[in-house]
């Protein structure tokens, strides 16, 4: 139990011994100027991995990446709070199965024409809306952009599918 490999009684050994100091491992680091912003994530998703994004963590912004600043207005609140669980329920849902949903609606929007198609695709539209209202505070500009361009495609989709030729 105690021996060595020539036989010898081994030591044991001293408290905190082959352990930084108490001092050194409960250094902090040395604050430096930088901007620190809070992502802010809804209570039922849990973070994925590499996903910065829903990172419940403060985390220094890199000097060259710019990130608006979150502020939220009242009216915006009530529609975040009112959204919880339909968003909570999209995002226990797999990535794969909300992607195929859609597609599935914009496909019989595309087969059927005329008025199912413009609901088809209007539905879509609407569910992208309500996400990039949602999610705007939070976007960079050119996420925001893409986005937006996006919405307003289906959106034209639906109105051309709803107006008979």
């Amino acid at each position: 139990d105690g021996a060595s490999a020539d036989g010898a009684s081994a030591a044991p050994a001293a408290p905190g011994a082959g352990r930084r100091s108490a001092d050194s491992s409960r250094r902090r680091p040395v604050a430096r100027e930088c901007v620190v912003t809070a992502v802010i994530t809804p209570s039922f998703a849990s973070p994925r991995v590499g996903d910065e994004r829903t990172s419940s963590t403060l985390e220094p912004v890199p000097e060259n990446e710019t990130r608006p600043e979150v502020s939220v207005t009242t009216a915006r609140a009530k529609v975040m709070h009112a959204s919880d669980p339909a968003v909570g329920a999209l995002a226990r849902l797999p990535q794969g199965v909300v992607l195929a949903g859609f597609l599935v609606i914009m496909l019989v929007g595309i087969v059927v024409r005329g008025v199912v198609g413009a609901v088809c695709f209007g539905a879509v539209a609407l569910v992208l809306a309500w996400l990039l209202y949602l999610s705007w505070n939070q976007l960079r500009p050119l996420d925001r952009l893409a986005r937006a361009a996006v919405l307003v495609l289906t959106a034209g989709v639906a109105i051309v599918l709803a107006v008979p030729k």
